[in-house]
């Protein structure tokens, strides 16, 4: 216990000189971002929330602040960028001190895993050049028939057999749902081969696992006061963060994860 009170005293001693080092202009941009980032919640404009918390952490990263990112990025349906924001604060915020957070995280990141959507790409027929990517991105052939966690709203997978699409399926996955997406390339032409008389396929078989009628109003990530609230002091060489939940029946204003900033 001692060795990790230890660790967690020098990753926090780490992040007062990363934070010491910013600049007192970027010190005030931090701030004004924090204060906008909270108005914007309050207000429920989740999208200039993220936008403006993850500028603050960009800044000064600080374990509070990626709180405050992964309660925006969660509210903004980025799930798989909101559950790797839990997973590296669980990683980075170690410490006796700190397990009240990391209960609040730990709780906050099974939430998220929960809601995340799942889609299994099985890719029919690929030859060794041919690759497969989801929304623009890579697979890996390993990633082929798992269920890979992704976010809700619109997809495209496509196998692409060098500069050319030869597959190709769009869909839809909604929150807790697991979809299978099925592609099938064409068959390699060998050299002096003639052409198939018919088009390469570029449509796929999709199925999908409804969602769950789970009701999500009265969930830990569904209303924003049950978000950590703690509080941060930037100075020339310290960076001091305490942390509270409030568990109470009538909510407070909302003041977001970090408080507020001073500088001196």
């Amino acid at each position: 216990m001692a060795c990790i009170a230890v660790v967690a005293v020098a990753a926090l001693r780490a992040r007062a000189q990363d934070a010491s080092s910013v600049s007192p202009n970027e010190r005030a941009l931090a701030r004004q971002e924090l204060d906008a980032g909270i108005a914007a919640a309050r207000a429920g404009r989740w999208e200039d929330a993220h936008r403006s918390f993850a500028r603050v952490y960009a800044l000064v990263p600080t374990p509070s602040a990626l709180l405050n990112l992964a309660g925006a990025q969660a509210r903004t349906a980025r799930l798989v960028a909101a559950a790797e924001s839990y997973r590296r604060f669980l990683r980075e915020a170690l410490g006796p001190e700190l397990e009240s957070q990391r209960a609040a995280a730990r709780a906050a990141l099974a939430e998220t895993q929960a809601r995340t959507p799942h889609v299994r790409i099985r890719a029919e027929g690929l030859g060794p050049e041919d690759a497969v990517d989801v929304d623009g991105e890579p697979l890996s052939r390993a990633s082929l028939g798992a269920p890979l966690p992704i976010d809700p709203g619109a997809h495209t997978a496509r196998i692409r057999r060098g500069a050319v699409e030869v597959a190709h399926a769009e869909w839809s996955s909604a929150e807790r749902d697991t979809r299978e997406v099925r592609l099938r390339a064409p068959e390699e032409r060998s050299p002096g081969r003639p052409p198939q008389s018919r088009a390469p396929a570029r449509s796929a078989a999709i199925t999908a696992t409804p969602a769950r009628d789970d009701d999500t109003e009265g969930s830990l990530l569904a209303s924003p006061w049950l978000w950590i609230v703690t509080g941060v002091v930037i100075a020339a060489g310290a960076v001091s963060v305490g942390i509270a939940i409030d568990a109470g029946d009538a909510p407070e204003p909302y003041s977001g994860n970090l408080g507020r900033m001073e500088v001196e």
